[in-house]
């Protein structure tokens, strides 16, 4: 398909490649920056771009999805240089492309670069060779050997250039002069390497070898010098301009080729009756080439990549962090200590120190990180304090799994008349859609689909970052619900965001005859819309808290769906299932609280997640700069230059009158928001904004949540040291919704007024641009935020105990709740342990220990053995007999199995007499598994427990073991 594609490509270009042949110097359309590595594909030169004006970046990023061989060289500016927290994205891309330009002269097939720095020296002669790995590549010792002597740095997890992990036969290098990590495994020499997003996982390509470079040395050569046998191509006023190697000529031939961009719109709609053409090198849009069309690849349903695909990301226990013991409290975690009889974890309490068996990991839960201020350490010998919190914590957890695993059960035990589908008027809203469905977005409708036709209840969490698709996958539940003459109710946190799904809901429904109304605090007559609602005059209602004191508009609603349900209390939320427990339910968040997800995973709900990004959307690029009244004027005349509108955030009402009065000096077209003002400017001024007559809106975090304005590119947070994670993720995602590039700018005051953890968090920002790693962030705030606030909003019952600690006790509780009979089973069976000989590092070795014990379940067990053995290779067999003790302890949960011991070739299984309902069929059933396997056991009874004792000397005990388990309970 490639080849033909490249070939009609350029039966249509003749005309161009014959003029540029003649003259020297031809001039070709180019409506879009996303369309130029397409018509550079058909030419078979090498090529420089150089830019004039604004739009490096627009091009840059569609060179680097589309093309192999591209480096880059922005121009710096002075405030790059000198007023950055973190080095700039700019200065991470020019260093970057200057190791790869110098050490693999000849793999360069595309240069981009600014010709205000075409003199400047960005090359250098490297000292050291590069070294190559994968197929027929260096030993692994070679490779250590090759980055310890350029100064790459060995660390627990990769995050930038210039750092390894080591794990036994598998190696991750973030070379210099690459801007992906990749990682190489030496148990197989046919293993390709594959690159990998550090933040998200997500595979970037797989190949059979590549090379690792030497650290950077001091430019010398300019880039002139460097590219004199390149084409060079100009981009100007949407075209482009192409000359040959040293040409000097300034009159320029005009190519009669015409070139046209084609919506997704008209894909959808003429798909079935077109010839069309696909290729990878079109990114977003579909171009019409003198009458023959040809759209991007992943437009081709059919066509699976990697990009939908991850490899397993480790991690660390990190000594001197705050844990919770749950028998002693708080103590600070001290690392791994090795002894005669194995290695011990160490904990630091008030009044000492105790050191535990690795295996008891589990016994402790993250509370907060080290760098954390006033954490109170609790006392070893006086633990009366510590249990009534955790007895007060228990309880909690235990009365609010109660109420709601009974709701759950009631909505459970609810029949539905399921909803019909009219599949021709269904597939003709489908088809109004104007974009082409992600993958996760079709295998998620088709999920909530099947929900809402079923006899039960839909219960839903649909999590997906930013701008990912999920409002349009709730219209879609909601069209259904009006196909059957039920009401669908959507429930959202702010006003503005109200507005705004409004707005959209209205626009996809109303052409089809579903009505849609809107109430909020901005809205009028709002009684008369309830009214009209509950008497079937209105098909969809969207609205805030508010809406919840109406027991009769929850009472009608068929279908309640609530967008960014992490702002939502648990009251709300129950108060919900209380006046309309038959509902389907959807809820949706970019940042799941991670409560939200154990509900999920444990059964009590379902979850669909969007964790690919639409594909015509361009990472965030993300700048920390010290604040400067100057350089904020002059990164928004940057985009006021391209056409844009911008956001000014601050958290502070007073700041923000201070910025917008300075800005409107310079600005016109400038208008602030703030949540205390009235109704009626609230509404006018997001009007005008979304509108365009307003340029740049200086505001609180007001508009946070889903707010989405195409055309506005450019967000400046200020203060951004004073935020959570997960929020300046989320404003963050107020830009970038369009085809263009977009910028998150994060001002700071000087540095003696950040604290340690405000640091960590915009490093943490900048490192995460990637599109879909707004979950990873959630945690990462989590880890840095510990028991406060959790992702800046409170969540009940937790803080006394820790995060962790609480989670388990809820998930514990509902167990509990659901199953008759439930224990935490102790397995010792045989010899279970990590080598350091084969993870050297004592807080990952830990991290492992810890994963394992803490699973809740046999499907995370197995999906952690899957990641695991990804990422190490054949495990040992000592590592591997750890996942087979919590596959036995975890199949023991839910029967009277409460210890199962190995002693040389003895077994002894202890069962609770409680849980025995009739001892004489308990040991018929025991003696017919016996006899069966030709096994002899001992039985006795103890004061609450029973016991069998058995001798089996075959290596496939294990086996046995489940075996005997699944015979008795399954």
């Amino acid at each position: 398909m490639k080849h033909k594609t490249k070939k009609h490509l350029k039966n249509h270009l003749n005309k161009t490649l014959s003029l540029l042949e003649k003259h020297g110097a031809v001039s070709v359309p180019a409506p879009s920056p996303s369309v130029i590595p397409f018509i550079f594909d058909s030419l078979n030169f090498k090529k420089v771009l150089v830019l004039k004006g604004p739009g490096f970046h627009d091009i840059l990023s569609s060179f680097e999805a589309s093309l192999r061989g591209v480096v880059a060289f922005p121009y710096i500016k002075s405030f790059e240089k000198g007023g950055h927290v973190v080095k700039s994205f700019s200065q991470d891309v020019f260093e970057r492309s200057s190791v790869f330009f110098s050490c693999s002269p000849n793999s360069v097939f595309t240069c981009v670069v600014d010709e205000r720095v075409l003199d400047k020296p960005a090359l250098f002669n490297p000292k050291n060779k590069k070294i190559l790995v994968g197929a027929k590549g260096c030993s692994r010792e070679t490779l250590l050997e090759f980055l310890n002597k350029n100064k790459y740095t060995p660390v627990d997890s990769i995050s930038s250039e210039g750092e390894y992990v080591i794990r036994g036969g598998v190696v991750d290098v973030f070379s210099f002069g690459r801007p992906f990590p990749f990682r190489v495994g030496f148990f197989d020499e046919n293993q390709p390497i594959i690159f990998f997003n550090q933040s998200t996982g997500n595979i970037i390509k797989k190949q059979d070898f590549d090379y690792v470079y030497p650290c950077p040395e001091k430019n010398k050569i300019t880039i002139k010098d460097a590219v004199s046998s390149f084409y060079k191509i100009y981009y100007i006023n949407k075209r482009l301009v192409i000359k040959k190697p040293l040409e000097r000529k300034k009159d320029i031939a005009e190519s009669p080729d015409k070139i046209t961009l084609v919506d997704q719109l008209f894909y959808k709609k003429n798909k079935e009756r077109g010839s069309f053409l696909y290729s990878k090198k079109l990114l977003t849009e579909g171009c019409n080439i003198n009458g023959s069309f040809y759209f991007p690849l992943w437009y081709n349903s059919s066509v699976v990549d990697f990009s939908d695909k991850q490899i397993p990301l480790s991690g660390s226990l990190k000594e001197g962090d705050y844990y919770v013991h749950e028998a002693f409290g708080v103590c600070k975690y001290l690392g791994v200590l090795s002894f005669d009889d194995g290695e011990k974890f160490s904990l630091k309490f008030l009044d000492g120190k105790i050191s535990l068996d690795i295996r008891l990991l589990n016994k402790i839960s993250f509370f907060a990180p080290g760098e954390a201020e006033n954490i109170a350490l609790n006392s070893l010998n006086k633990t009366g304090l510590w249990r009534k919190k955790r007895s007060k914590s228990t309880k909690e957890a235990s009365l609010f799994a109660e109420s709601l695993v009974k709701r759950y059960i009631k909505r459970e035990s609810t029949l539905l008349s399921g909803f019909e589908v009219d599949k021709v008027f269904l597939s003709s809203f489908l088809g109004a859609f104007p974009y082409v469905d992600t993958r996760d977005q079709s295998f998620a409708w088709a999920q909530i689909l099947k929900d809402l036709v079923s006899p039960k209840p839909m219960h839903r969490l649909l999590c997906g970052d930013v701008g990912f698709g999920k409002t349009e996958l709730a219209i879609r539940a909601s069209f259904v619900c009006a196909l059957n003459s039920s009401k669908t109710l959507v429930l959202c946190p702010t006003t503005i965001l109200s507005e705004q799904l409004y707005e959209a809901f209205a626009k996809r429904l109303s052409g089809f005859g579903v009505s849609v109304s809107h109430v909020s605090r901005l809205t009028t007559k709002n009684q008369k819309k309830f009214e009209a609602y509950v008497d079937g005059n209105t098909d969809v209602l969207i609205g805030t808290h508010s809406v919840l004191s109406q027991e009769n508009v929850l009472k009608k609603s068929s279908l309640i769906v609530v967008d960014e349900e992490h702002r939502f209390g648990v009251k709300d939320k129950e108060k919900i299932l209380l006046h309309s427990p038959g509902c389907n339910y959807l809820n949706m968040s970019a940042t799941p609280i991670p409560r939200t997800l154990q509900l999920s995973v444990s059964g009590v709900r379902s979850i669909s997640t969007l964790v690919s990004p639409p594909k015509e959307r361009k990472p965030i690029i993300t700048n920390v700069f010290y604040f400067e009244k100057n350089l904020l004027k002059t990164l928004l005349a940057e985009e006021m230059a391209r056409g844009g509108q911008a956001y000014v955030v601050d958290n502070s009402v007073k700041n923000v009158k201070s910025l917008y009065l300075y800005i409107k000096k310079t600005f016109p077209f400038v208008a602030f928001l703030y949540g205390s003002l009235s109704k009626k400017e609230i509404k006018k001024t997001m009007q005008d904004f979304r509108s365009g007559s307003i340029k740049i809106l200086v505001s609180t975090v007001i508009i946070e949540s889903g707010i989405d304005i195409p055309s506005a590119n450019t967000v400046v947070i200020n203060n951004a040291n004073m935020f959570g994670l997960s929020q300046l993720h989320q404003l963050r995602g107020r830009v970038g919704r369009s085809t263009s590039q977009s910028y998150a700018y994060l001002f700071i005051e000087k540095k003696d007024s950040v604290t340690a953890d405000g640091i960590r968090r915009l490093k943490s920002i900048k490192k995460h641009t990637s599109l879909g790693s707004g979950y990873n962030l959630a945690l990462e705030d989590l880890d840095i935020r510990g028991s406060g606030n959790l992702f800046g909003y409170s969540q009940s019952g937790k803080s006394s105990v820790g995060f962790e600690l609480y989670s388990k006790l809820l998930a514990t509780a509902i167990k509990k709740k659901e199953f008759a009979f439930y224990s935490q089973t102790e397995v010792e069976i045989g010899s279970s342990f990590i080598s350091p000989s084969f993870i050297k590092n004592n807080g990952e070795r830990s991290f492992y220990y810890k994963s394992i014990a803490d699973c809740p379940s046999l499907e995370a067990l197995k999906e952690l053995l899957n990641k695991t053995e990804t990422l190490f290779g054949k495990l040992p067999k000592s590592f591997l007999s750890l996942f087979l003790t919590k596959e036995l302890s975890l199949l023991s949960e839910q029967t009277p199995v409460v210890k199962i011991l190995k002693r040389n070739s003895f077994f002894c299984v202890w069962f609770s007499q409680e849980g025995v309902q009739s001892v004489p069929v308990f040991l018929e059933k025991i003696n017919l598994f016996f006899n069966k396997k030709g096994l002899s056991f001992k039985f006795s009874a103890e004061a609450v427990l029973l016991k069998i004792q058995f001798e089996y000397v075959e290596e496939d005990y294990y086996i046995l073991l489940k075996e005997f388990i699944k015979f008795l309970y399954v």
